[in-house]
């Protein structure tokens, strides 16, 4: 027993090293936490077919859900794809890095179109769409420099940046919904409404992170070479 489950331990701490793993922690989060509100929120009823209801309401029950979902299906899979990219002592492997960056990039269009469906045009616009270019650019991997004002960059470093700059309107307003509720309400019941919230701060956190190492390891790749 004691030697299974420090083969559980092993191979979960294989997946969780380097960005692809990190994605991967924050997506699966974000669709636990999510689907755990959804069957909350939910009280018209108890059991099994509850659940399985308010979980088909949250991943499918309408054209918004299901454009969010088929990307979360589109992120999992880029984080994979990154996983395997960067595995520790190795040179990352540049073809499976860049098919992480277009599936990504694939299931941030799908995330926008979601967003601007549910009517958050902002996070439509950054969350979606500028991601979504941010790892488009990285994915073609132009090997141009910018320049502007006498300071000059490789394109791929703009590109990057602009994947990480894309999660701090996301940020911004978790934590501004988070602060209201607290200003609201009572502790106890800012507190009960905090948990999502909280979950997705995480989550971005955690996705932010992820966007820096594959940065900070892109940037030391194209040094490399």
């Amino acid at each position: 027993m004691a030697g299974a489950t420090k083969d559980v331990g092993t191979w979960l701490g294989g997946r969780l090293k380097g960005p692809g793993g990190l994605y991967n922690l924050g997506n699966a989060l974000g669709l636990v936490s999510g689907i755990a509100a959804s069957v909350q929120a939910a009280r018209h009823g108890v059991g099994a077919s509850h659940m399985m209801a308010a979980t088909w309401t949250y991943v499918a029950g309408s054209p918004a859900a299901a454009a969010i979902t088929v990307s979360t299906v589109f992120f999992f899979w880029s984080g994979e794809e990154y996983r395997r990219a960067w595995r520790p002592g190795r040179a990352p492997d540049r073809a499976r890095n860049r098919r992480g960056d277009l599936l990504s990039s694939l299931g941030a269009v799908l995330l926008g179109i979601g967003l601007s469906v549910l009517g958050n045009p902002l996070l439509a616009a950054t969350s979606g769409f500028m991601h979504a270019a941010g790892k488009l650019g990285s994915a073609i991997g132009l090997e141009a420099r910018l320049r502007l004002f006498g300071w000059s960059t490789p394109a791929s470093n703009v590109f990057r940046l602009s994947v990480v700059l894309s999660r701090v309107p996301a940020i911004l307003l978790t934590l501004g919904a988070i602060a209201s509720d607290f200003e609201r309400l009572e502790p106890t019941a800012a507190l009960g409404r905090s948990v999502l919230p909280g979950a997705t701060m995480i989550c971005l956190c955690v996705w932010a992170g992820a966007d820096l190492m594959l940065a900070r390891g892109s940037r030391s790749t194209a040094r490399a070479g």
